[in-house]
Order: structure tokens, then C-alpha cells, then sequence
């Protein structure tokens, strides 16, 4: 391989690492933004008056087991997804990641 060829790899390299990155960065964004909502949906749907004002009734527990589970899921999917894709394509090596955090 060229030394051409050998730069552009690693310049390729660094921009997957640089990407997985910032997506792991948007999976926490977006475990907190679930977390808010599912907490103004619990104020909005329980509270009697606001939830009338809605047109809604307060959830059961069968009801609430389902917002959890949903809730959970998303979150968990967002925040293993790109992990499981980066190792899955076998673009981002662990070593290559670490050597583009600490240049």
C-alpha cells in the first residue's frame, strides 16, 4: 500500500472514530430527553384535573408497565446501537479510537 493510500485510510479511520464518538455523545442526550418526557408524562396523565383538561384518564398499572417497557427499550436501543454497529461494520478499532481521543 502507498503511502497515499496508508493516509487516507487513517485520515477515514478517524473520521468513522469521530462520528461513533459523537453518537455515543447523542445516545446520553437522548436517555436524559426520555427521561423528561416520561416525567411530564406521568405529571400530565395522573394529576386528576390536568389530565381531564387533556381528555385523558389516569393510567393502570398494566397501562404504565407498558410506558416503562417502551420507555426502556428506546432508550436502551439508542444508547447500544451505535456500540453494536460500530463493532458490527468493524469500521471503528478500539485502539484507533483511542489514538483519536488523545491527539
Amino acid at each position: 500500500m502507498s503511502d497515499f493510500e496508508t493516509e487516507i485510510e487513517k485520515v477515514v479511520r478517524g473520521f468513522v472514530a469521530q462520528v461513533a464518538d459523537l453518537a455515543r455523545r447523542a445516545a446520553l442526550e437522548t436517555l436524559s430527553t426520555a427521561l423528561g418526557s416520561s416525567a411530564v408524562l406521568v405529571a400530565i396523565v395522573q394529576t386528576p384535573g390536568v389530565s381531564h383538561f387533556f381528555g385523558c384518564t389516569p393510567l393502570g398499572p398494566v397501562a404504565w408497565t407498558g410506558v416503562i417497557g417502551a420507555t426502556a427499550g428506546a432508550t436502551a436501543l439508542s444508547v447500544l446501537a451505535p456500540n453494536f454497529l460500530a463493532k458490527t461494520a468493524g469500521m471503528v478499532q478500539p485502539e484507533l479510537a483511542e489514538a483519536t481521543d488523545n491527539a
